[in-house]
């Protein structure tokens, strides 16, 4: 594994109806309860409900945004696993 690849999130992105979006980032930011909260490699355990709001997805390919409707995210071991109630983009 390159040293550039190690720097990535193993991001997934799931509704109830569909996969909203899967792959590789560089920078997250996502809208948790008490307020946004950026996530990047190394990133520690992380576990918050999400409310309303903007997912910011940076890639090598540039930026992502969707706006969703609550969920729930989970970071362990650089893999973030985002269940979100419904994607409104």
């Amino acid at each position: 594994m390159s040293k550039k690849e190690e720097q990535f999130l193993d991001l997934k992105i799931v509704s109830r109806e569909k996969k909203v979006w899967e792959g590789k980032a560089s920078f997250l930011l996502v809208p948790a309860l008490d307020g946004d909260v950026g996530l990047m490699f190394g990133h520690a355990p992380f576990l918050s409900p999400l409310r309303d709001g903007r997912i910011d997805v940076k890639t090598d390919e540039g930026t992502t945004s969707l706006s969703v409707k609550k969920g729930i995210v989970h970071v362990s071991s650089n893999v973030v696993s985002l269940l979100v109630e419904e994607n409104i983009d």
